[in-house]
């Protein structure tokens, strides 16, 4: 009996875990479309850039936290995200397929590189 339990709590350790590291993905992606209004409105080119590498950086952690939430749950971070907003993407007439879409946007990524 204590086996399970033991079990059950492991399990609902993990849960909490995975629900954080949601959490915390979630509060990156915030910090980095505020970080990212900001960019254009720097009085110095260089802070203007930094402003723009602080929110891209936000956005790496955000994936970074996804990525341990789908280790810690076991599905796709980035495709949970989306199915999260689907009725934006409605809006413009985007479809998402979970798989597909890194897979194209890898290929785009690589062909950019190769020419």
């Amino acid at each position: 009996m204590s086996r399970k339990i033991d079990a059950l709590d492991r399990r609902k350790a993990r849960v909490r875990r995975a629900l954080r590291a949601a959490a915390l993905a979630d509060d990156e992606i915030i910090l980095a479309h505020r970080d990212s209004e900001w960019t254009g409105h720097a009085p110095i080119l260089e802070e203007d850039i930094a402003l723009a590498n602080i929110a891209q950086d936000e956005l790496g952690h955000a994936m970074l936290y996804l990525g341990l939430r789908a280790d810690l749950d076991g599905d796709g971070g980035y495709d949970l995200e989306i199915a999260k907003r689907t009725k934006y993407l409605k809006d413009f007439d985007i479809v998402h397929r979970p798989g597909l879409n890194e897979e194209l946007a890898a290929t785009s990524v690589m062909g950019s590189q190769i020419a």
